[in-house]
Protein backbone atom coordinates (compact mmCIF):
# COMPACT_ATOMS: atom_id res chain seq x y z
CA UNK A 1 0.00 0.00 0.00
CA UNK A 2 1.68 3.23 -1.13
CA UNK A 3 0.67 6.82 -0.54
CA UNK A 4 1.83 9.83 -2.52
CA UNK A 5 3.49 12.66 -0.65
CA UNK A 6 0.82 15.34 -0.23
CA UNK A 7 1.64 18.45 1.69
CA UNK A 8 -1.12 21.02 2.12
CA UNK A 9 -0.47 24.56 3.27
CA UNK A 10 -3.65 24.39 5.31
CA UNK A 11 -2.29 21.58 7.47
CA UNK A 12 -0.09 21.86 10.51
CA UNK A 13 2.10 18.88 11.22
CA UNK A 14 3.12 17.90 14.71
CA UNK A 15 6.35 16.12 15.56
CA UNK A 16 5.78 12.68 17.02
CA UNK A 17 7.72 11.67 20.07
CA UNK A 18 6.93 7.97 20.03
CA UNK A 19 8.89 5.61 17.81
CA UNK A 20 8.67 1.87 18.43
CA UNK A 21 10.92 -0.67 16.72
CA UNK A 22 10.29 -4.38 16.90
CA UNK A 23 13.11 -6.47 15.46
CA UNK A 24 11.88 -9.57 13.71
CA UNK A 25 13.52 -12.68 15.10
CA UNK A 26 13.16 -14.97 12.10
CA UNK A 27 16.51 -16.06 10.74
CA UNK A 28 15.69 -14.85 7.23
CA UNK A 29 14.83 -11.38 8.50
CA UNK A 30 17.29 -10.95 11.37
CA UNK A 31 18.29 -7.28 11.63
CA UNK A 32 17.12 -6.64 8.04
CA UNK A 33 13.41 -5.85 8.54
CA UNK A 34 11.87 -3.77 11.30
CA UNK A 35 8.27 -3.24 12.35
CA UNK A 36 7.50 0.35 13.26
CA UNK A 37 4.43 1.57 15.17
CA UNK A 38 3.81 5.33 15.26
CA UNK A 39 1.05 7.33 16.94
CA UNK A 40 0.38 10.27 14.60
CA UNK A 41 -1.79 13.35 14.94
CA UNK A 42 -2.65 16.16 12.57
CA UNK A 43 -4.77 19.29 12.46
CA UNK A 44 -7.15 19.28 9.49
CA UNK A 45 -10.67 20.15 8.35
CA UNK A 46 -10.93 17.17 6.00
CA UNK A 47 -10.97 13.55 7.18
CA UNK A 48 -9.93 12.03 3.85
CA UNK A 49 -6.84 14.17 3.32
CA UNK A 50 -6.00 13.88 7.03
CA UNK A 51 -5.79 10.08 6.80
CA UNK A 52 -3.50 10.25 3.77
CA UNK A 53 -1.25 12.85 5.36
CA UNK A 54 -1.06 10.93 8.63
CA UNK A 55 0.30 7.96 6.69
CA UNK A 56 2.77 10.15 4.77
CA UNK A 57 3.87 11.78 8.00
CA UNK A 58 4.51 8.39 9.60
CA UNK A 59 6.54 7.15 6.62
CA UNK A 60 8.62 10.32 6.52
CA UNK A 61 9.43 10.37 10.23
CA UNK A 62 10.11 6.61 10.41
CA UNK A 63 12.37 6.90 7.39
CA UNK A 64 14.31 9.78 8.95
CA UNK A 65 14.81 7.86 12.20
CA UNK A 66 16.13 4.80 10.35
CA UNK A 67 18.38 6.87 8.11
CA UNK A 68 19.90 8.62 11.14
CA UNK A 69 21.11 5.25 12.44
CA UNK A 70 22.88 4.65 9.13
CA UNK A 71 24.48 8.00 8.26
CA UNK A 72 24.24 10.05 11.44
CA UNK A 73 22.07 12.96 12.52
CA UNK A 74 24.40 15.66 11.22
CA UNK A 75 24.42 14.30 7.68
CA UNK A 76 20.65 13.82 7.75
CA UNK A 77 20.17 17.49 8.60
CA UNK A 78 22.65 18.48 5.89
CA UNK A 79 20.90 16.29 3.29
CA UNK A 80 17.22 16.91 4.09
CA UNK A 81 16.28 17.92 0.53
CA UNK A 82 17.84 14.92 -1.21
CA UNK A 83 16.39 12.56 1.44
CA UNK A 84 12.94 14.02 0.88
CA UNK A 85 13.12 14.04 -2.93
CA UNK A 86 15.19 10.90 -3.61
CA UNK A 87 14.58 8.59 -0.66
CA UNK A 88 11.19 9.24 0.92
CA UNK A 89 9.50 9.78 -2.46
CA UNK A 90 10.67 6.25 -3.28
CA UNK A 91 9.57 4.79 0.06
CA UNK A 92 7.73 2.02 -1.78
CA UNK A 93 11.13 0.43 -2.35
CA UNK A 94 11.80 -0.12 1.35
CA UNK A 95 8.38 0.12 3.05
CA UNK A 96 7.00 -3.33 2.29
CA UNK A 97 3.69 -2.87 4.11
CA UNK A 98 1.75 -0.09 5.83
CA UNK A 99 -1.58 0.13 7.59
CA UNK A 100 -3.54 2.61 9.68
CA UNK A 101 -5.67 1.77 12.70
CA UNK A 102 -7.76 3.61 15.31
CA UNK A 103 -8.42 6.63 13.09
CA UNK A 104 -10.23 9.10 15.37
CA UNK A 105 -11.27 12.75 15.48
CA UNK A 106 -10.83 14.87 18.60
CA UNK A 107 -11.79 18.55 18.35
CA UNK A 108 -9.74 19.84 15.39
CA UNK A 109 -7.26 16.94 15.52
CA UNK A 110 -7.20 13.64 13.67
CA UNK A 111 -5.27 10.76 15.22
CA UNK A 112 -4.17 7.40 13.83
CA UNK A 113 -1.90 4.50 14.73
CA UNK A 114 0.34 3.63 11.79
CA UNK A 115 2.12 0.30 11.38
CA UNK A 116 5.01 0.07 8.92
CA UNK A 117 7.36 -2.70 7.89
CA UNK A 118 10.71 -1.35 6.69
CA UNK A 119 13.49 -3.25 4.94
CA UNK A 120 16.74 -1.76 6.22
CA UNK A 121 18.64 -3.57 3.47
CA UNK A 122 16.51 -1.93 0.75
CA UNK A 123 16.76 1.46 2.47
CA UNK A 124 20.54 1.15 2.68
CA UNK A 125 20.69 0.26 -1.03
CA UNK A 126 18.64 3.34 -1.91
CA UNK A 127 20.91 5.55 0.20
CA UNK A 128 23.91 4.04 -1.54
CA UNK A 129 22.45 4.72 -5.00
CA UNK A 130 22.12 8.38 -4.10
CA UNK A 131 25.57 8.70 -2.55
CA UNK A 132 24.31 9.29 0.99
CA UNK A 133 26.42 6.55 2.56
CA UNK A 134 29.55 8.47 1.60
CA UNK A 135 31.27 11.33 3.39
CA UNK A 136 31.40 13.53 0.27
CA UNK A 137 29.76 16.90 -0.28
CA UNK A 138 28.50 16.94 -3.87
CA UNK A 139 29.51 14.61 -6.71
CA UNK A 140 32.93 12.89 -6.61
CA UNK A 141 35.59 14.97 -8.37
CA UNK A 142 38.08 13.27 -10.68
CA UNK A 143 41.48 14.72 -11.57
CA UNK A 144 43.07 13.39 -14.81
CA UNK A 145 46.84 12.88 -14.78
CA UNK A 146 47.17 11.00 -18.06
CA UNK A 147 50.37 11.13 -20.09
CA UNK A 148 50.48 10.81 -23.89
CA UNK A 149 53.68 9.25 -25.26
CA UNK A 150 54.88 9.20 -28.89
CA UNK A 151 57.73 6.68 -29.15
CA UNK A 152 58.03 7.21 -32.92
CA UNK A 153 59.02 10.87 -32.53
CA UNK A 154 60.37 10.64 -28.97
CA UNK A 155 57.78 13.02 -27.52
CA UNK A 156 55.49 13.05 -24.52
CA UNK A 157 52.80 15.34 -23.17
CA UNK A 158 51.19 15.86 -19.79
CA UNK A 159 49.34 19.00 -18.76
CA UNK A 160 51.30 19.21 -15.48
CA UNK A 161 54.80 19.51 -17.01
CA UNK A 162 54.62 21.22 -20.41
CA UNK A 163 52.63 23.98 -21.98
CA UNK A 164 51.26 22.35 -25.12
CA UNK A 165 53.75 23.56 -27.71
CA UNK A 166 53.05 22.95 -31.41
CA UNK A 167 55.32 19.90 -31.56
CA UNK A 168 52.90 18.13 -29.19
CA UNK A 169 49.87 18.99 -31.31
CA UNK A 170 48.73 15.48 -32.26
CA UNK A 171 49.26 14.22 -28.68
CA UNK A 172 47.16 17.06 -27.28
CA UNK A 173 44.50 16.44 -29.92
CA UNK A 174 44.19 12.75 -29.03
CA UNK A 175 44.22 13.44 -25.31
CA UNK A 176 41.43 16.00 -25.77
CA UNK A 177 39.40 13.34 -27.56
CA UNK A 178 39.83 10.91 -24.68
CA UNK A 179 39.18 13.52 -21.98
CA UNK A 180 35.89 14.46 -23.63
CA UNK A 181 34.83 10.82 -23.84
CA UNK A 182 35.81 10.29 -20.20
CA UNK A 183 33.99 13.41 -19.04
CA UNK A 184 30.81 12.31 -20.84
CA UNK A 185 30.94 8.86 -19.26
CA UNK A 186 31.61 10.25 -15.79
CA UNK A 187 28.65 12.60 -16.06
CA UNK A 188 26.41 9.60 -16.73
CA UNK A 189 27.31 8.14 -13.33
CA UNK A 190 27.25 11.45 -11.47
CA UNK A 191 31.01 12.05 -11.30
CA UNK A 192 32.63 15.37 -12.23
CA UNK A 193 35.96 15.47 -14.07
CA UNK A 194 38.12 18.53 -13.44
CA UNK A 195 39.54 20.44 -16.44
CA UNK A 196 43.18 21.15 -15.54
CA UNK A 197 44.13 22.74 -18.89
CA UNK A 198 41.18 25.15 -18.99
CA UNK A 199 41.70 25.88 -15.29
CA UNK A 200 45.45 26.53 -15.74
CA UNK A 201 46.19 24.08 -12.92
CA UNK A 202 49.84 23.83 -13.96
CA UNK A 203 50.46 27.31 -12.56
CA UNK A 204 49.47 26.11 -9.09
CA UNK A 205 51.55 22.92 -8.96
CA UNK A 206 54.81 23.13 -6.97
CA UNK A 207 57.84 23.07 -9.24
CA UNK A 208 59.07 19.70 -7.94
CA UNK A 209 55.92 18.00 -9.29
CA UNK A 210 56.23 19.39 -12.83
CA UNK A 211 58.01 16.29 -14.10
CA UNK A 212 57.27 13.55 -16.62
CA UNK A 213 57.92 10.68 -14.22
CA UNK A 214 55.43 11.17 -11.42
CA UNK A 215 55.37 8.45 -8.78
CA UNK A 216 52.10 7.14 -7.36
CA UNK A 217 52.55 9.12 -4.15
CA UNK A 218 53.07 12.27 -6.24
CA UNK A 219 49.83 11.80 -8.16
CA UNK A 220 47.94 11.29 -4.89
CA UNK A 221 49.44 14.50 -3.50
CA UNK A 222 48.45 16.49 -6.60
CA UNK A 223 44.94 15.02 -6.49
CA UNK A 224 44.48 15.98 -2.85
CA UNK A 225 46.04 19.37 -3.58
CA UNK A 226 43.18 20.07 -6.00
CA UNK A 227 40.63 18.51 -3.61
CA UNK A 228 39.59 15.68 -5.93
CA UNK A 229 38.27 12.36 -4.63
CA UNK A 230 39.76 10.28 -7.44
CA UNK A 231 42.79 10.55 -9.71
CA UNK A 232 42.98 8.85 -13.12
CA UNK A 233 46.61 8.21 -14.00
CA UNK A 234 48.68 6.28 -16.51
CA UNK A 235 49.89 6.34 -20.10
CA UNK A 236 48.54 6.17 -23.62
CA UNK A 237 51.50 5.26 -25.83
CA UNK A 238 51.90 5.26 -29.63
CA UNK A 239 54.72 3.12 -30.99
CA UNK A 240 55.78 1.31 -34.18
CA UNK A 241 54.94 -2.36 -34.48
CA UNK A 242 58.19 -4.32 -34.58
CA UNK A 243 59.04 -5.79 -37.99
CA UNK A 244 56.73 -3.47 -39.95
CA UNK A 245 57.18 -0.18 -41.77
CA UNK A 246 53.78 1.48 -41.45
CA UNK A 247 51.74 -0.34 -38.77
CA UNK A 248 51.56 1.15 -35.28
CA UNK A 249 50.45 0.04 -31.84
CA UNK A 250 48.46 1.93 -29.18
CA UNK A 251 49.20 0.78 -25.62
CA UNK A 252 46.75 1.93 -22.95
CA UNK A 253 47.48 1.52 -19.26
CA UNK A 254 45.22 3.55 -16.99
CA UNK A 255 44.01 3.30 -13.42
CA UNK A 256 41.73 5.22 -11.09
CA UNK A 257 42.83 5.63 -7.48
CA UNK A 258 41.21 7.01 -4.36
CA UNK A 259 43.07 10.18 -3.52
CA UNK A 260 42.82 9.71 0.23
CA UNK A 261 44.44 6.27 0.47
CA UNK A 262 45.65 5.25 -2.99
CA UNK A 263 43.24 2.35 -3.25
CA UNK A 264 42.79 1.00 -6.77
CA UNK A 265 39.19 1.50 -7.92
CA UNK A 266 39.44 0.82 -11.67
CA UNK A 267 42.02 -0.32 -14.19
CA UNK A 268 42.14 -0.56 -17.98
CA UNK A 269 45.00 -2.21 -19.87
CA UNK A 270 44.53 -2.51 -23.64
CA UNK A 271 46.61 -2.83 -26.82
CA UNK A 272 45.34 -1.85 -30.28
CA UNK A 273 46.89 -2.11 -33.73
CA UNK A 274 46.38 0.40 -36.54
CA UNK A 275 45.90 -0.15 -40.24
CA UNK A 276 49.01 0.46 -42.42
CA UNK A 277 49.51 4.13 -43.24
CA UNK A 278 50.97 7.47 -42.25
CA UNK A 279 51.74 7.50 -38.52
CA UNK A 280 49.72 10.44 -37.19
CA UNK A 281 46.77 9.78 -39.48
CA UNK A 282 46.28 6.07 -38.74
CA UNK A 283 47.03 6.45 -35.02
CA UNK A 284 44.50 9.25 -34.62
CA UNK A 285 41.93 7.35 -36.68
CA UNK A 286 42.29 4.21 -34.55
CA UNK A 287 42.34 6.13 -31.29
CA UNK A 288 39.14 7.97 -32.17
CA UNK A 289 37.55 4.56 -32.72
CA UNK A 290 38.62 2.98 -29.40
CA UNK A 291 38.64 5.99 -27.08
CA UNK A 292 34.90 5.87 -26.19
CA UNK A 293 35.19 2.20 -25.25
CA UNK A 294 38.20 2.83 -22.98
CA UNK A 295 36.36 5.66 -21.24
CA UNK A 296 33.23 3.54 -20.86
CA UNK A 297 35.20 0.66 -19.33
CA UNK A 298 36.95 2.87 -16.76
CA UNK A 299 33.70 4.63 -15.88
CA UNK A 300 31.78 1.35 -15.51
CA UNK A 301 34.33 0.02 -13.02
CA UNK A 302 34.09 3.21 -10.94
CA UNK A 303 30.28 3.04 -11.02
CA UNK A 304 30.44 -0.55 -9.81
CA UNK A 305 32.70 0.43 -6.90
CA UNK A 306 30.27 3.24 -6.05
CA UNK A 307 27.23 0.91 -6.07
CA UNK A 308 29.01 -1.66 -3.91
CA UNK A 309 29.86 0.98 -1.33
CA UNK A 310 33.60 0.47 -1.58
CA UNK A 311 34.28 4.00 -2.76
CA UNK A 312 35.50 6.28 -0.01
CA UNK A 313 36.53 3.26 2.05
CA UNK A 314 39.76 1.73 3.23
CA UNK A 315 40.38 -1.99 3.69
CA UNK A 316 40.38 -3.03 7.36
CA UNK A 317 40.90 -6.53 8.76
CA UNK A 318 38.07 -7.73 11.03
CA UNK A 319 38.72 -10.92 13.04
CA UNK A 320 35.72 -12.62 14.67
CA UNK A 321 36.47 -15.14 17.42
CA UNK A 322 33.93 -17.31 19.20
CA UNK A 323 32.22 -20.71 19.20
CA UNK A 324 29.19 -19.73 17.16
CA UNK A 325 27.45 -21.68 14.42
CA UNK A 326 27.70 -20.80 10.70
CA UNK A 327 24.06 -19.68 10.90
CA UNK A 328 24.84 -17.28 13.77
CA UNK A 329 27.92 -16.01 11.91
CA UNK A 330 25.72 -15.17 8.92
CA UNK A 331 23.35 -13.32 11.24
CA UNK A 332 26.31 -11.39 12.67
CA UNK A 333 27.51 -10.44 9.17
CA UNK A 334 24.10 -9.05 8.22
CA UNK A 335 23.72 -7.25 11.52
CA UNK A 336 27.10 -5.53 11.60
CA UNK A 337 26.71 -4.13 8.07
CA UNK A 338 23.30 -2.73 8.99
CA UNK A 339 24.19 -1.52 12.48
CA UNK A 340 27.64 0.00 11.84
CA UNK A 341 27.40 2.67 9.17
CA UNK A 342 31.19 2.89 8.80
CA UNK A 343 31.20 -0.61 7.27
CA UNK A 344 30.41 -0.57 3.55
CA UNK A 345 30.88 -4.28 2.90
CA UNK A 346 32.79 -7.30 4.20
CA UNK A 347 34.22 -10.45 2.65
CA UNK A 348 35.44 -13.68 4.23
CA UNK A 349 39.17 -14.18 3.71
CA UNK A 350 40.15 -16.96 6.16
CA UNK A 351 38.04 -19.49 8.10
CA UNK A 352 39.64 -21.30 11.03
CA UNK A 353 38.35 -23.17 14.08
CA UNK A 354 36.25 -20.66 16.04
CA UNK A 355 37.90 -17.80 14.15
CA UNK A 356 36.95 -16.03 10.90
CA UNK A 357 38.92 -13.22 9.26
CA UNK A 358 37.05 -10.69 7.15
CA UNK A 359 38.23 -7.96 4.81
CA UNK A 360 36.11 -4.89 5.50
CA UNK A 361 35.57 -1.82 3.35
CA UNK A 362 35.32 0.91 5.97
CA UNK A 363 35.13 4.68 5.87
CA UNK A 364 36.76 4.79 9.32
CA UNK A 365 40.18 3.87 10.68
CA UNK A 366 40.27 0.79 12.97
CA UNK A 367 40.09 2.86 16.18
CA UNK A 368 36.95 4.67 14.99
CA UNK A 369 35.45 1.43 13.70
CA UNK A 370 35.96 -0.20 17.10
CA UNK A 371 34.10 2.65 18.79
CA UNK A 372 31.17 2.28 16.38
CA UNK A 373 31.01 -1.48 17.02
CA UNK A 374 31.02 -0.92 20.80
CA UNK A 375 28.04 1.44 20.45
CA UNK A 376 26.05 -0.91 18.18
CA UNK A 377 23.23 -3.11 19.51
CA UNK A 378 23.08 -6.73 18.39
CA UNK A 379 20.09 -9.04 18.86
CA UNK A 380 20.90 -12.48 20.34
CA UNK A 381 24.65 -11.81 20.13
CA UNK A 382 27.17 -10.42 22.61
CA UNK A 383 29.87 -8.58 20.64
CA UNK A 384 33.01 -7.37 22.42
CA UNK A 385 36.05 -5.56 21.03
CA UNK A 386 39.07 -7.59 22.11
CA UNK A 387 41.92 -5.83 20.28
CA UNK A 388 42.51 -2.84 17.99
CA UNK A 389 45.60 -2.39 15.82
CA UNK A 390 46.61 -0.24 12.86
CA UNK A 391 45.50 -3.09 10.56
CA UNK A 392 42.14 -3.96 12.04
CA UNK A 393 39.85 -5.01 14.87
CA UNK A 394 39.45 -8.32 16.70
CA UNK A 395 36.01 -9.17 18.13
CA UNK A 396 34.73 -11.83 20.47
CA UNK A 397 31.20 -12.91 19.55
CA UNK A 398 28.97 -15.11 21.75
CA UNK A 399 25.30 -16.02 21.91
CA UNK A 400 23.35 -14.24 24.64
Amino acid sequence: MRFSMIFSNSLKFFATAIFFLTILTGAAHAQEVIDVVRHEKIESDDASSAQTNLMNQAIEEASIESIKTMIGEEKVEHSREIIKNKIIKNSGRYVSSSSGQNFTHQANLYLMDVQLRISLKALRALLLENGLLYQLDGPPKVLPLIQMVDRVNAQSYGWWYNSGAKEHGHLIENLDIFQKNLKDEFLKIGFFELSPVAGHFVQSIPETYRTENLQKVDTLFISEYFKSSIVTRGQIMFRAKPGTDSVYVIDVKLEALQSANGRLMAEVVRTYETQPGVFQKVVTQKFREVSPHIAEDLSAQLADAWRKGTFGASVVKLIVEGAISPKDLEEFKRAIVLQVRDIKSLRERLIEHHRTTFEVDSSAVPQQLAQSIRAAKFTRLKVQVEQVSSEGVTLKVELL
